[in-house]
């Protein structure tokens, strides 16, 4: 699904077919997590009170 390479401030670019596949987008959160030796990434969006209540309103 692709890779990415670590720069020097250690910061990654996320593939775009991921980006797209998951709808990653600049805010939304990486958790990591370590099994053994394999480390697991998943992507979490972050929803803002503020933005709830105006999707609400705009549902009326």
């Amino acid at each position: 699904m692709g890779q990415s390479e670590i720069s020097e401030d250690y910061s990654i670019l996320i593939p775009k077919e991921v980006r797209e596949k998951f709808n990653v987008e600049p805010g939304d959160v990486l958790k990591w997590t370590i099994e053994d030796d394999i480390i697991n990434v998943s992507f979490h969006k972050v929803i803002y009170l503020g933005d709830i209540i105006a999707r609400a309103k705009n549902k009326d």
